[in-house]
């Protein structure tokens, strides 16, 4: 827990006021694995689902969208993207648009891939969205940092396995101010604990912080993750994600 005090007390996401020691669980369900789903070989009856990263939901005016890092996409066929949000793959997310935000010439900002949610969707499942708005302008006071994404090995996984769903970890980390990348929303976080395991899936996930007075904290969205390592990652700005995210809105997609 990155707050320490009366679990009775809350912290707000958006609008919803979360009890601290419900705070890692509610967190954890805004990212999931980013699957795809393989016809059965031959000879064999079950689908076979691949994981290849992360996937960060995102509400954003009204909207609902899965945001992900391109290069993740690479090899496999967008048609068989699966996003099963929450505790139990049930059914998949209605995605109905994508969007492959290409209108910035740097390689790494060009890593992001969004797709939008159909309206439709369930009420419960709007639950696993974070409600991302822009940053607040004012000097508030950043408590602590984290990353939240599904650092696990790629490859096929098996659906009857109970470990499957769910974040392994939220790590504390930091974002290194020294850090000069000639891409403005290029930027670089350091653990503040070297991990004891790679970040092999983590691209896609993303960086929270919490802000605020101790007694009064609230979450805020910092941006996606692009690749690390056991000591460092870097990761696209959420200014960059916003903007992007309003292109998409512009475009009605």
């Amino acid at each position: 827990m990155f707050l320490v005090g009366d679990p009775k007390k809350s912290i707000r996401i958006g609008e919803l006021f979360i009890p601290f020691d419900s705070f890692n669980k509610r967190m954890m369900l805004f990212c999931t694995p980013l699957i795809f789903e393989s016809p059965p070989i031959e000879g064999a009856e079950n689908y076979i689902y691949s994981r290849t990263g992360t996937v960060t939901l995102l509400k954003y005016k009204g909207s609902f969208f899965v945001v992900t890092a391109k290069h993740c996409l690479e090899g496999f066929n967008c048609e068989d993207i699966r996003i099963f949000p929450g505790s139990s793959p049930i059914k998949s997310l209605p995605l109905n648009a994508r969007f492959f935000v290409n209108n910035q010439p740097d390689e790494e900002i060009d890593d992001v891939y969004i797709y939008r949610v159909d309206n439709t969707l369930d009420l419960n499942l709007k639950t696993y969205f974070f409600p991302l708005s822009a940053k607040d302008n004012n000097t508030q006071k950043l408590i602590s940092s984290f990353m939240v994404s599904d650092p696990r090995q790629e490859g096929d996984i098996n659906y009857d396995e109970p470990h499957i769903k769910g974040i392994c970890a939220m790590p504390a980390c930091q974002i290194d101010l020294e850090y000069k990348s000639y891409a403005k929303f290029y930027k670089k976080a350091t653990f503040k604990k070297p991990l004891n395991h790679t970040l092999d899936g983590a691209s896609g996930g993303a960086m929270f912080s919490i802000m605020g007075e101790i007694d009064n904290p609230y979450v805020e969205y910092e941006g996606m993750i692009v690749r690390g390592n056991e000591e460092a990652f870097h990761f696209i700005d959420s200014q960059f994600i916003i903007k992007s995210l309003d292109y998409v809105v512009e475009q009605g997609g």
